[in-house]
């Protein structure tokens, strides 16, 4: 349900004597204003079993992960005011590590709507897994984030109309694993953050 916001700027809100002793009484005003909110949406990745080069596909309903609907009504944004919905960032850590394992040279592709991974959507998935880490914030592919905005752009249109939205979303990551010969073993996860902007009505105090 769509809420109105009450706002009262702390000098708005006083009284003040004019020159001529009398008072200004405040205005309560209608305005309208654009709000940011947001979600994020974690895939975990195990690459045990992978030798040397090493491919993994795994796919996510983004209804699993991403309630849309909710967010919105949270924010008190309704569904028709919503200006933008878009990918604000991709991210990446090791969440259980493997002494000495190292991936170079790879990628993570992805595709939507039940499509096969493609676009690039990270472009430079390297480095050491030999420790677990914070959140890395590689280099993405434009194609890649062009794909999720789309779908979620669909979503925002399923809501509006109620036409079904297939919202799979599916990733392939694969790179040059080393030492060579010895399977990988370890564990890690990919972010996504999505970013809502949208329209709220408020009132003010002037």
């Amino acid at each position: 349900m769509r809420t109105n916001r009450f706002w009262i700027p702390a000098a708005s809100a006083l009284l003040a004597v004019v020159a001529s002793g009398c008072l200004v009484v405040p205005q309560i005003k209608d305005k309208v204003i654009d709000l940011v909110t947001g979600s994020e949406v974690i895939a975990p990745f195990t690459t045990f079993g992978s030798t040397d080069i090493f491919t993994q596909t795994a796919t996510v309903d983004l209804r699993d992960f991403l309630d849309i609907a909710g967010i919105l009504d949270n924010a008190g944004i309704d569904v028709s005011d919503v200006k933008s919905i878009t990918v604000s960032g991709v991210s990446y850590r090791i969440i259980r590590a493997e002494a000495g394992r190292t991936i170079t040279s790879g990628d993570v592709l992805v595709g939507v709507s039940g499509a096969a991974p493609t676009d690039t959507l990270i472009a430079d998935f390297s480095g050491s897994a030999a420790a677990v880490t914070d959140w890395i914030y590689p280099r993405l592919g434009v194609a890649g984030v062009t794909q999720l905005n789309d779908l979620l752009a669909g979503i925002v249109h399923e809501l509006k109309t109620g036409t079904p939205v297939d919202q799979r979303v599916s990733y392939t990551v694969h790179g040059v694993s080393t030492p060579v010969g010895v399977d990988t073993n370890f564990d890690y996860e990919i972010r996504l953050t999505v970013s809502i902007v949208g329209t709220v009505k408020t009132k003010w105090l002037e």
